[in-house]
């Protein structure tokens, strides 16, 4: 036998430990399918085609179950169908946007304190942790101005609204802190996906989507000289599910064992890159597809630590790469500080929020 193989009973050895590293790497990516909690999600399912837009909401009752929750608010739909149906139809002189997905989505005047409500499907879970997205675009050709501060409001009790309480749009109609809201701009032709986590401290059961902050707390830029720009925006594809879980993912992880230094990126030689090095074999061996998310305390200001969490997240993808991942099956994306899981006024909250986590998409091979 040459000296320097190995018996053949050691090289069994060490695949089967490879084996059982692997599994249990498998088992823990194992989650549960999660169920959206939302029903007509991508607002598909209508009595018929709305023909106008109208100035109280009455033409989003075709949209069961979504309602205005505001008497004088007045979202609307827009539907590809629309054309065909209606002898004159208002969207064919203004719309560009193609829906996120199907044939139809809404449309609100967000600065103007629109609102989209819906009974939940069932409470949530108090003391669960839950992920809300939805996609949003701008209506390039309606609008004059673009705006930040567009999130998701879950409330245990439903909110009916009779009367504007900021008549002049300087107030949100709806106060309240919501569990999700996009800080930065909406801007541009390309839907973005305004999304986020959070733990259910009440047995939420209502979901309201618009902006619940005041005209001095959010931001509108438009390039046209109005003490009112219009910030229309389309959203479509809404989904709210258990955080362990997605319609497309597999699994989320956190890779605690990545410890950054405050506004570094660097995967330091402290790091331990053992489960980083077994979830690449498992990731080379399965052909997973996956995305890397970058967090980062709030130190500092939200653009920089947005360009500080992409620059982790991609520090990672390029250590995954180097140990033979495709590149190709691997997305970054850059969260800043929006997404903290630890108390932000503590240093060990802090270092909690300086992470990386990795979203497994569920394979479609």
């Amino acid at each position: 036998m040459n000296p320097n193989q190995k018996p053949k009973h050691k090289i069994m050895q060490n695949n089967l430990l490879k084996a059982a590293a692997c599994f249990f790497v498998l088992l823990q990516m194992t989650t549960a399918k999660a169920q959206n909690e939302i029903t007509n999600s991508g607002f598909e399912e209508i009595t018929q085609v709305p023909c106008i837009m109208s100035q109280n909401g009455s033409e989003f009752k075709y949209v069961k179950p979504w309602y205005s929750p505001a008497a004088n608010s007045s979202p609307d739909l827009y539907s590809t169908k629309g054309k065909d149906k209606c002898p004159t139809y208002f969207f064919a002189n203004i719309n560009t946007i193609k829906p996120h997905g199907g044939d139809n989505m809404a449309y609100i005047l967000a600065n103007a304190y629109d609102y989209l409500a819906i009974k939940l499907k069932n409470p949530l879970r108090k003391g669960t942790s839950y992920a809300l997205e939805f996609w949003v675009v701008s209506e390039p050709n309606a609008s004059t101005g673009v705006m930040n501060n567009i999130g998701g409001l879950l409330t245990t009790k439903p909110i009916q609204i009779q009367t504007r309480t900021g008549q002049k749009n300087d107030e949100a109609t709806i106060k309240g802190r919501p569990q999700v809201n996009e800080s930065s701009v909406i801007e541009g032709k390309e839907w973005k996906k305004v999304s986020g986590t959070f733990m259910a401290d009440s047995a939420y059961q209502y979901l309201h989507i618009g902006c619940f902050f005041d005209k001095a707390q959010t931001q509108v830029n438009s390039e046209v000289a109005s003490k009112f720009p219009r910030c229309y925006y389309y959203i479509d594809d809404v989904v709210l599910y258990p955080s362990t879980g997605s319609p497309d993912v597999e699994d989320r992880i956190t890779i605690n064992s990545l410890a950054f230094e405050p506004g570094s990126s660097e995967l330091s030689s402290t790091n331990n890159f053992k489960y980083l090095d077994s979830l690449a074999q498992v990731f080379r061996t399965r052909k997973t597809v996956f995305r890397i998310l970058g967090h980062t305390d709030k130190t500092g200001d939200e653009n920089t630590n947005k360009k500080l969490s992409l620059t982790r997240a991609e520090s990672v993808k390029a250590y995954f790469v180097s140990k033979g991942v495709d590149t190709n099956r691997i997305t970054t994306e850059g969260k800043g500080s929006s997404e903290p899981v630890g108390d932000n006024n503590t240093e060990s909250g802090k270092r909690q929020n300086r992470r990386v986590e990795l979203i497994i998409l569920k394979s479609k091979e």
